[in-house]
């Protein structure tokens, strides 16, 4: 009964705007949601919408929740969604680099929880009481906005599905400052130990062993080459399950944080690892000791004599970097893939969703004997609105979410279903072989090629014996098995596992 996950990255987006009933039942409209009627959706935003007050003033915070409540229907959902960075937001970009990257300011963490406990008491008022125990809670929020929704949910739990859309990570450090019980948990596990101490890879593992009943209810959908999720930084971690949006082909954005450039002996790596260090540490330093608030403040009271002391300041250094070999070789690297940052946009996740969709629903199908014709009719009419370049990439595509040839989750999948994916990799070779026309005879060609691609079955086993060597355990006992394969992409299988 939960609003469609395609509905809910429109929400996100509204976010970025104005985001009220009138606009929330025109997209329901649109989308032919017609039971849900004004008087049973509740708005409520972080500028004072429906709470007492405007929270988020001093850090940036920008939220909604919506509340959707019919007693008769049994919908009783809030939706809670957090607002990513707006560049011409101060606030935003200066906790961009205290919160998220130094891990030392926690502002938009603390309003985003001081909303939700608005919210809750909000909705249990409008509820009746056999009903509050029923109230189901998703989260989604988008770059920033996924960093403080999923840290949210950790803190405050009872949580049904929360996504991150090209998500910023979680600050392990964030939650020991704010969660006091997780602090105790790290104690009793370690014995005491100083949690600063402790190493990042330690702090993992204490989060998910902790937080595990909370993290099975995240997830995040990542666009393959987006610059965001590329950066290591110290003590993030992203929590849930990751999912790949986009053309998996696509390369990495450079890891601004890392690299595997070196010189002569090293140095060149050494000195760029130093520098970025140095910038961590300086943000870290000015985190501690300046509020997000005042630091905010102070950039938008610059004016140019302030920006040319900073540049007379700092320039020099900028420029000595530029003799660095790894750093120049970074700086050439981020300018050659520049494009990819568009692909960090709310505008892109919403539209490579759609082809996830269509590949997750695909799969669903394949599974299925009796919705083989479906498949390929749907991969005809593919090729036929999109064209052959498209069949090839959704094929593609979802010979990676199969595991079959590219980055995923093991998956257990039954001989019929392997059977038709053969089939399907037949008929798609046609497919793409014989155009994109719009005609009868692309009809024709395609069920010739379903009837060849049945007649291949012995074809198809001996195919499938050869796999077997590596992949296959007892096809007579047991009729299933697991195909799992690790991109060699080290950040892929480190996210996986």
């Amino acid at each position: 009964m939960a609003l469609s996950e395609e509905i809910r990255n429109e929400l996100v987006k509204l976010q970025y705007g104005s985001i009220d009933r009138d606009a929330v039942i025109e997209l329901l409209k649109q989308h032919q949601i017609n039971d849900i009627k004004p008087e049973d959706v509740m708005v409520y935003t972080s500028d004072g919408e429906g709470i007492d007050r405007k929270i988020g003033g001093t850090s940036g915070f920008d939220g909604a929740a919506i509340h959707i409540y019919n007693e008769e229907s049994g919908r009783n959902e809030v939706y809670y969604i957090a607002r990513g960075t707006e560049l011409d937001s101060s606030h935003d970009v200066v906790y961009d680099m205290y919160g998220v990257a130094g891990g030392v300011a926690d502002d938009q963490i603390a309003d985003a929880q001081e909303f939700f406990r608005e919210v809750e008491e909000n909705v249990s008022s409008a509820v009746s009481n056999e009903n509050i125990d029923s109230i189901k809670r998703y989260g989604d929020g988008h770059s920033l906005g996924g960093h403080i929704i999923a840290t949210l949910a950790l803190l405050e739990k009872g949580f049904t599905d929360v996504r991150g859309l090209n998500a910023a990570p979680v600050h392990l450090k964030q939650l020991i400052e704010l969660d006091d019980e997780f602090r105790q948990h790290i104690d009793r596990v370690t014995g005491g130990k100083d949690a600063d101490s402790l190493s990042q890879k330690e702090l993992q593992d204490l989060a998910k062993d902790y937080y595990k009943a909370e993290i099975a209810h995240i997830k995040q959908y990542r666009v393959k080459g987006e610059p965001l999720y590329a950066q290591t930084i110290p003590f993030g971690f992203f929590f849930g399950d990751i999912h790949y949006l986009g053309h998996m082909g696509t390369p990495e954005f450079p890891n601004l944080l890392d690299t595997y450039d070196s010189g002569a002996f090293n140095v060149d790596r050494a000195i760029y690892h130093s520098f970025m260090a140095t910038v961590l540490w300086l943000l870290r330093r000015s985190g501690k000791e300046v509020s997000v608030d005042d630091t905010a403040n102070l950039l938008d009271s610059l004016g140019p004599g302030d920006y040319a002391y900073l540049v007379k300041t700092f320039g020099p250094v900028v420029v000595l970097m530029l003799f660095n070999p790894t750093f120049l070789k970074q700086v050439i690297t981020i300018w050659q893939q520049f494009d990819q940052v568009d692909l960090h946009d709310i505008d892109v996740v919403m539209e490579e969703f759609v082809m996830y969709n269509a590949l997750r629903s695909t799969i669903e199908a394949l599974k299925d004997p009796s919705r083989r014709s479906e498949v390929m009719a749907y991969i005809a009419n593919i090729g036929s609105v999109f064209g052959k370049d498209q069949v090839a990439l959704f094929y593609r595509q979802l010979r990676i979410l199969l595991g079959l040839g590219g980055s995923g989750h093991p998956l257990v999948v039954s001989i019929d279903s392997l059977e038709v994916l053969y089939e399907l990799e037949v008929a798609t070779e046609e497919l793409v072989a014989t155009g994109s026309g719009v005609d009868d005879e692309i009809v024709v060609t395609k069920m010739t090629v379903i009837n060849r691609a049945l007649a291949m079955r012995d074809k198809f086993k001996e195919t499938l014996t050869i796999w077997g060597e590596k992949t296959l355990t007892n096809v007579d006992a047991h009729q299933q098995f697991i195909i799992q394969y690790w991109e060699k992409d080290e950040e892929i299988a480190r996210n996986i596992s």
